[in-house]
């Protein structure tokens, strides 16, 4: 959880002032076949009152990484609230737009803290967290390609969703089980990641949710 959160620093002056901390869960949406809606919950682990915004995107693989774009294909209510030490919320998630029948649909959604009132002097850190939204349609499922990358600049490792479905990757071991540093994380319909990795060998091995392993053997390309 603490690796999905952003914090934001807000100076007001030297002293020191906190927010209070939120948690969510689950940690994503899953919407399948027939689901229109989902929820999440929300709960306030901190001392002092929070309130948290909701904002919704469209989540996208462009040629720089990721893209977000505010979207109206689904709603979240409530879209703002208030949040007492220990209360809990549930955001309730409905799409509004039909559902892909080939190709699975990817969003985000993010709760953003308010900076709280504070005094003339102090620091506030407010807590951003963003979680994956996904509607898939029957059938859909990754595919992953898995390359070796001879160029000038090295050797990269490089992975290509050609399914219809997002993977999520867990980490990857290169040559003497060192993990590669970034290795985890999504890979959505038609993106393509790449990793520098000086020590690439012919063969990775792949960790996934849930701590499996597989070996993957890499096709060659300069």
């Amino acid at each position: 959880m603490r690796g999905a959160l952003l914090a934001v620093l807000l100076a007001f002056g030297s002293a020191s002032w906190a927010t209070g901390s939120f948690s969510v869960s689950p940690v994503r949406v899953d919407l399948r076949s027939g689901q229109a809606g989902g929820s999440i919950e929300v709960i306030n682990n901190g001392a002092t009152e929070v309130q948290l915004t909701v904002e919704r995107f469209a989540w996208r693989a462009g040629a720089s990484g990721d893209q977000l774009e505010p979207t109206a294909d689904f709603v979240a209510s409530p879209p703002l609230f208030d949040l007492r030490p220990g209360e809990r919320q549930v955001v309730r998630i409905l799409l509004v737009r039909p559902a892909d029948p080939q190709r699975q649909l990817t969003y985000r959604i993010a709760l953003q803290e308010s900076p709280p009132k504070l005094p003339a002097a102090g620091l506030a850190t407010v807590l951003r967290v963003t979680l994956p939204v996904f509607v898939t349609p029957p059938r859909a499922a990754p595919s992953l390609h898995w390359r070796r990358i001879e160029s000038p600049e090295g050797l990269f490792l490089e992975v290509e969703n050609r399914g219809n479905a997002t993977a999520l990757l867990a980490g990857i071991r290169l040559e003497a089980a060192r993990e590669l540093e970034g290795g985890g994380g999504y890979v959505l319909p038609g993106q393509v990641r790449r990793w520098r990795a000086p020590d690439l060998g012919r063969s990775v091995v792949i960790t996934l949710p849930g701590g499996s392993t597989e070996t993957v053997e890499l096709h060659a390309s300069r």
